[in-house]
C-alpha cells in the first residue's frame, strides 16, 4: 500500500488499525474472605459460546447460583453509573439492588459448582448467547455475590481523542470493515446528548469543548446499541490515571525548618498526557510515626502544579515523611527525610586530566580533600573504586537536528547498561591533602563505557566523605553515524549514503572512510559473498557522501558498513541497510506479523512529499490512517492489497 502526503504542515503519521484490543473487566466479591471472583477478557459475537473466568482460593466445592441479566438500555445504565458515582463500584451492588433491577431483565437462572484445589483458575460456561446486547452475569455462593459484564455484539467503536476534537468510526469486529450506516451517540458531562452521522467514508469528526475524560460514546447500528470500551466502566485499565512528580526544595531537613514542596500532576491514558489543571486536591503529609503534620486543600494551576510549605516542629519525628496528594480515587506520593543533620567538615574532589579517553589511554587523576575552614586534610586514608557502565552514543549524534536532542540529553542523559566494579585503589593523602592515581581502562573494542571514579576519604576522626568523577572511555577518537537518503530504491537507481564523523565535542572530523556494501542473500537464504567497496572522505564539517549502484540488476536487502581509522589506529564503524527492487517483493520476505510503516525519508522539509508504504499481516484489510499533531489534520480510509 503506497500513500503520499504533503508535509507543509503535517508533523506526525499515525496508523489506526481496525483490529481490536479489549481490556478485561473483573468483579471482586465484597466479603472479607474473598473466596472467588470473576473476570472477562473478551467481546463475543452473537451465537458464540460464552465463557467467564472464575478464580477461587478455597480447597472445597463451591455451589453456585447463576443468573444472566440483560441491560435494557445501555445508554441509560452508563449515564446513571456516572451521575450516581457508581462507576468502579460494580462489584458491591448486592443481590436485589434497586439500581440493578431497574436497568436489567433476567434472561435465565441456573446452578453450577466448582470443585478444585486452592489457587485454581477455572471458567463458567454460559452456553451460546444468540442476541446482541450488554449482559451481566451474577454469581452467588452462600452470602457472597460477584458480577461480571459480558458484551455480545457484531460491532465496535474505534476512536482517537485530541485536544478539542474526537475522531471515531464503527467497524465490523469480524471483518474490520467500516460501517457507513452507523450513528454515534455522544454524551459529555453537563451537556445534552448528541447524535452524529458519519461522512461518506464512515468517519465521525466532532469538535468537543469538554474534557475527553467526560465523554461517553455509543454506536447505533440498526437496533443495536454498542458502548465504547464497556469494560472500562468496571475497571480502570483504560481510563485516565493521575501521575505526578512530588518533590521538596531539599531532600533532608532538620526539626524546626521550613519544608517547601511542589507537585507536577498529569493525567495519562495510553500514550496520551494532559495537564491536571484547576483541580482541587487534598495534600496530607505524615511523619514516620503516622502522625498528620500537614493537611490542606490546594488547587492546581493551568500547568497542573501545586505548591505549599509548612514548618516542622522543634521535636519533629526523625525519619522518612510521606506526601500524599489525592482527589477521589487518584493518589500521588512523594517523600522527604528529617534528620539531625551535621554538615560535613571537609569536601572531597576527584579530578582527571581529560573528560574523554580512548582505548589504550591511561587515566591519570587525583583525589584532594580540604576542610571547610581552608586547611588541607592530611594523612587521611583514601579508597578509590572504579565502576564501568556500558554506553551507547545517542542515535542523533551527527544528525542535522542533534542540537535539539542534545538539550534533552543534558536533562536526562542517554542510558547506559550495568554498573560493574572493575578496580579498587587504596592509599593515603599526602601533606598537601592530595593522592594521585592511574587507571588503565580495559581494552574492549566492542563497546564504549562510562567510568565512574568514586573516592572515599576517612580522616583521623573517622569521618568518611566521598567525591566522584565520571569520564568516557570510547573505542576511538570519534564516532560515525550514517544513513541512506531513503530506504527503498528502484533497480539501477543510485544509492546515496550520507556519513557524519564527529568527535566527542560534537565537532566535525575530516578523514578518509570506506563503505563496504554487502549484497543480498541468495534464494536459499545463504549469505552473499558479493561485496563492493567505496572510498570517500568527509569535509571539514565531518560530512561525506558515498554513491553506489548495484551490479547486475540485483534486488533485495543490502547492508553496508562505514569504516574509518583514527589517529591512534583505532577502527571505528557504523552500519545500515536499504532495499533495492519492488516493495511488493520486500513484503514477501518479511517475517513480522505486525503493522509496519516505512517512509522514504527520516526528515522532510516544508514542501516535500511524504511517501510511505504500509505492510500488514492481513489481506484486503481496511485502515483508518490519520495525520495528526495535537489535532487531526487529515485522514484517509485505505484497503491493503492481496499480496
Amino acid at each position: 500500500m503506497n500513500i503520499k502526503f504533503n508535509s507543509a504542515t503535517y508533523s506526525f503519521l499515525i496508523l489506526l488499525f481496525s483490529s481490536l484490543i479489549f481490556i478485561g473487566a473483573s468483579s471482586n466479591m465484597p466479603s472479607k474472605e474473598n473466596n472467588f471472583y470473576l473476570s472477562n477478557y473478551s467481546i463475543f459475537k452473537p451465537g458464540d459460546e460464552v465463557k467467564v473466568n472464575i478464580y477461587h482460593y478455597e480447597n472445597r466445592r463451591l455451589d453456585l447460583e447463576l443468573a444472566l441479566l440483560k441491560v435494557s438500555d445501555p445508554v441509560k445504565l452508563f449515564n446513571n453509573l456516572s451521575s450516581n458515582k457508581r462507576r468502579y463500584n460494580f462489584d458491591i451492588w448486592g443481590e436485589n439492588n434497586q439500581f440493578l433491577l431497574e436497568n436489567t431483565e433476567r434472561i435465565k437462572s441456573w446452578k453450577d459448582f466448582i470443585d478444585r484445589n486452592n489457587f485454581y483458575q477455572n471458567y463458567l460456561n454460559l452456553g451460546k448467547i444468540e442476541n446482541p446486547g450488554l449482559y451481566i452475569l451474577q454469581v452467588k455462593n452462600q452470602s457472597q455475590i460477584a458480577y461480571c459484564p459480558i458484551l455480545v455484539t457484531n460491532y465496535s467503536i474505534i476512536s482517537k481523542e485530541f485536544n478539542s476534537s474526537l475522531l471515531a468510526t464503527v467497524v465490523d469486529i469480524q471483518t474490520g470493515e467500516i460501517i457507513r450506516n452507523s450513528e454515534i451517540i455522544v454524551f459529555a458531562k453537563d451537556s445534552a446528548q448528541k447524535r452524529l452521522r458519519p461522512d461518506k467514508d464512515g468517519i465521525f469528526l466532532e469538535k468537543t469543548n469538554a474534557s475527553n475524560n467526560d465523554i461517553q460514546l455509543f454506536a447505533k447500528v440498526k437496533d443495536e446499541i454498542i458502548p465504547f470500551n464497556v469494560y472500562s466502566f468496571f475497571g480502570q485499565e483504560n481510563n485516565w490515571n493521575l501521575v505526578g512528580y512530588v518533590y521538596t526544595n531539599q531532600p533532608v531537613y532538620r526539626p524546626s525548618q521550613v519544608v517547601n514542596f511542589k507537585a507536577i500532576l498529569r493525567l495519562t491514558k495510553g500514550n496520551e498526557t494532559k495537564n491536571f489543571e484547576n483541580q482541587t486536591c487534598k495534600v496530607k503529609i505524615t511523619s514516620p510515626q503516622n502522625k498528620t503534620v500537614f493537611s490542606e486543600e490546594l488547587t492546581t494551576n493551568d500547568f497542573g502544579t501545586i505548591n505549599g510549605s509548612f514548618i516542622l516542629d522543634d521535636e519533629a519525628d526523625l525519619g522518612n515523611y510521606t506526601i500524599e496528594i489525592s482527589q477521589d480515587n487518584y493518589r500521588v506520593y512523594g517523600n522527604f527525610s528529617v534528620e539531625e543533620y551535621k554538615k560535613p567538615e571537609f569536601k572531597v574532589l576527584v579530578n582527571t586530566e581529560f573528560n574523554h579517553y580512548s582505548i589504550g589511554d591511561t587515566i591519570n587523576g587525583s583525589v584532594s580533600a580540604e576542610y571547610y575552614f581552608g586547611a588541607k586534610v592530611k594523612n587521611a586514608t583514601v579508597k578509590v573504586n572504579i565502576f564501568k557502565q556500558q554506553y551507547w552514543f545517542p542515535w542523533w549524534r551527527g544528525h542535522r537536528f542533534a542540537w535539539f536532542y542534545d538539550s534533552f540529553e543534558k536533562i536526562r542523559p542517554y542510558p547506559g547498561f550495568g554498573n560493574e566494579l572493575v578496580q579498587q585503589i587504596e592509599g593515603e593523602l599526602d601533606e598537601n591533602g592530595k593522592f594521585n592515581f592511574s587507571i588503565k581502562p580495559l581494552s574492549e573494542k566492542e563497546y564504549d563505557f562510562r567510568y565512574n571514579i568514586v573516592a572515599e576519604v576517612t580522616d583521623q576522626s573517622r569521618i568518611a566523605i566521598s567525591g566522584s568523577k565520571e569520564v568516557l572511555v570510547s573505542r576511538g577518537l570519534f564516532s560515525i553515524s550514517s544513513s541512506t537518503e531513503k530506504y527503498f530504491y528502484k533497480p539501477n537507481e543510485e544509492v546515496k549514503i550520507k556519513v557524519n564523523i564527529t568527535d566527542f565535542d560534537n565537532k566535525g572530523v575530516q578523514t578518509d572512510f570506506k563503505v563496504i556494501i554487502i549484497y543480498p542473500e541468495d534464494k536459499l537464504y545463504r549469505p552473499s559473498h558479493l561485496k563492493d567497496t567505496i572510498i570517500s572522505k568527509t569535509n571539514q564539517n565531518g560530512i561525506g557522501l558515498a554513491l553506489f549502484k548495484p551490479r547486475g540488476n540485483v534486488s533485495g536487502y543490502f547492508s553496508y558498513q562505514v569504516i574509518a581509522i583514527d589517529k591512534k589506529e583505532n577502527e571505528i564503524s557504523s552500519g545500515g541497510s536499504f532495499y533495492v527492487g519492488d516493495y511488493q517483493n520486500y513484503f514477501q520476505t518479511r517475517f513480522s506479523n505486525q503493522i509496519e510503516i516505512v517512509t522514504d525519508k527520516d526528515v522532510y522539509e516544508i514542501g516535500d512529499t511524504l511517501t510511505a508504504i504500509i505492510f500488514t499481516p492481513i489481506q484486503s484489510q481496511q485502515f483508518l490512517l490519520t495525520l495528526e499533531t495535537d489535532e487531526v489534520l487529515n485522514y484517509k480510509i485505505l484497503t491493503s492489497k492481496n499480496h
